[in-house]
């Protein structure tokens, strides 16, 4: 395994200054409050250095929200390794418990992290797009692909009842 050179290292440490900062600032201000100088003074760079590695705000945001799903992977590899005979419904609950846990860390912001349709989303998010394929895969090894078709047709028709049963808000 080659080692990583100097500069590179410095970068890296650097970078994760930034994005620590960048984190702790969406914490207690969120997006909209939160200014590159502020960034900068948190992180201990002029401003021109921070510059040198984020081109803007939205660069700043977007790298903390790669660095966030790098944990996730890296979380759910280390989920497959510990346990790769785990259960579907095993490893989503695990997926979950991790979820609410940086949450609540505070590494997403306050308004985030307190609001409970937040995670309600969240979590419907993880169960949604995380189980359709594993029980689609189930479905089509159990019985063929017309299983499949009724799973979505139904997982459509519960979707349209519930957008059905929405209470529409009183104009002013």
């Amino acid at each position: 395994m080659a080692s990583i050179p100097y500069r590179e290292q410095v970068q890296r440490l650097r970078e994760d200054a930034i994005v620590g900062a960048v984190n702790r600032l969406l914490v207690t201000k969120g997006y909209e409050l939160m200014t590159v100088d502020e960034v900068a003074a948190e992180a201990g760079l002029s401003k021109a250095s921070l510059y040198k590695h984020f081109t803007s705000k939205e660069e700043l945001a977007a790298a903390a929200m790669i660095r966030l799903l790098e944990r996730a992977i890296a979380q759910i590899a280390e989920q497959q390794r510990r346990s790769p005979q785990a259960s579907a419904l095993a490893q989503v609950e695990t997926l979950v418990r991790w979820t609410l846990k940086v949450q609540l860390d505070g590494v997403t912001p306050a308004r985030v992290r307190y609001t409970g349709v937040s995670i309600a989303f969240n979590v419907g998010g993880i169960i949604g797009g995380g189980l359709a394929p594993i029980v689609a895969q189930a479905l089509a090894d159990a019985g063929g692909l017309w299983l499949v078709g009724l799973y979505l047709a139904s997982a459509g028709a519960v979707s349209f009842a519930a957008l059905a049963m929405l209470r529409r808000p009183a104009l002013p």
